[in-house]
């Protein structure tokens, strides 16, 4: 039995300042989650941008305590 690959689409600089998808990655991410009912999208997330808007929410670094990363990533399933 053959396991299927999942879709991973990693956006372009172009993508991540402007915010909508090339016409292609939108494609194939509709594809990805009509068959396979997940895309996964490699760097969509900036993970130090994530922590500066979550400390304002918390009124701060301490109040969050450590935070790290998953290898480096930023990733994000959808």
């Amino acid at each position: 039995m053959t396991t299927a690959q999942l879709v991973q689409l990693t956006l372009s600089d172009e993508e991540l300042s402007t915010k909508p998808l090339t016409s292609h990655h939108l494609q194939a991410a509709l594809e990805a989650l009509h068959q396979d009912g997940v895309c996964i999208i490699t760097n969509g997330l900036n993970p130090a941008r994530c922590v500066a808007e979550r400390c304002k929410e918390v009124g701060g670094l301490g109040a969050l305590g450590a935070v790290g990363g998953v290898g480096g990533g930023g990733g994000m399933i959808i």
